[in-house]
């Protein structure tokens, strides 16, 4: 089963959540795993808006993943991975069913081998975290490439290869706007990481032009249904602050409608 969620802006999630909330057919969201760990009131809201946090991003902050390479002895190693599972178990209880992190896969690794293993590593304990409900961990990478020659990819499947764990993926960050031309088919884009595909995102900016096309979601509805995916498809529009955030959400209802269907 595909569940539909909407990116929130981690800024204004009180006026995220009020729209999200007017929305009949979605009551998931995405945000940024800190929200959990530190805003009881953005709880208390989700609780009152009757909505779940299905996906909770970065819970490994970037600008920490190489820590993970330089950790200078086992017990800094440790309070990383305690900062973490603490982050997943405060956002337990708003139904986050998805732990993402980036893990800056495309910057040089001066020992690959070792890098893929230890990441591999890690993301296994973190499966340990004890949370009452099945939950998975997913590695963030980007669709264009940052650069033609991109390692983010390859060393994404590697990790998930090694890893051997149906509940260790990745979430695949679409940008549409970043294409120079028509986009490949979606069977083109994930074709080398279809199983181990967790999350599509769909990234967009209304303010320049950019859109979710009929046809462009209609192709990646029936590749997911026909693949028997039950992962999330989130829909991430990047507003100004003087757009109408209710009129994006509710707009949004009818992209949800070719992954329900």
């Amino acid at each position: 089963m595909i569940t539909p969620a909407i990116k929130i802006d981690d800024e204004q999630w009180a006026e995220w959540l009020d729209a999200v909330a007017a929305t009949p057919k979605i009551r998931h969201i995405e945000c940024d795993a800190a929200l959990f760990s530190f805003c009881l009131d953005f709880l208390k809201s989700l609780d009152r808006h009757s909505l779940y946090g299905a996906h909770a991003r970065d819970i490994l902050p970037p600008e920490t993943a190489r820590f993970l390479n330089e950790a200078p002895n086992d017990q800094a190693f440790n309070n990383l991975r305690k900062s973490i599972i603490h982050s997943m178990l405060s956002a337990e209880n708003a139904g986050v069913s998805h732990f993402s992190l980036q893990m800056r896969l495309d910057e040089p690794f001066p020992d690959e081998e070792n890098r893929i293993r230890k990441t591999a590593a890690f993301l296994r304990k973190l499966l340990l975290t004890p949370l009452e409900k099945p939950f998975k961990l997913d590695l963030q990478i980007r669709f264009p490439f940052q650069y033609p020659l991109s390692q983010e990819w390859k060393r994404a499947r590697d990790i998930c290869d090694m890893a051997d764990s149906k509940r260790i993926g990745i979430s695949l960050q679409l940008h549409s706007g970043d294409f120079d031309d028509t986009p490949p088919a979606p069977q083109d884009i994930v074709a080398d990481i279809l199983p181990h595909l967790h999350v599509v995102e769909f990234h967009y900016t209304p303010s320049l032009g950019e859109s979710l096309f009929e046809d462009e979601l209609t192709e990646w509805a029936d590749l997911l249904k026909a693949n028997a995916f039950d992962g999330l498809v989130v829909f991430c529009p990047h507003l100004r602050q003087n757009e109408n955030i209710l009129q994006h959400c509710m707009a949004l209802q009818a992209c949800a409608d070719f992954f329900l269907e």
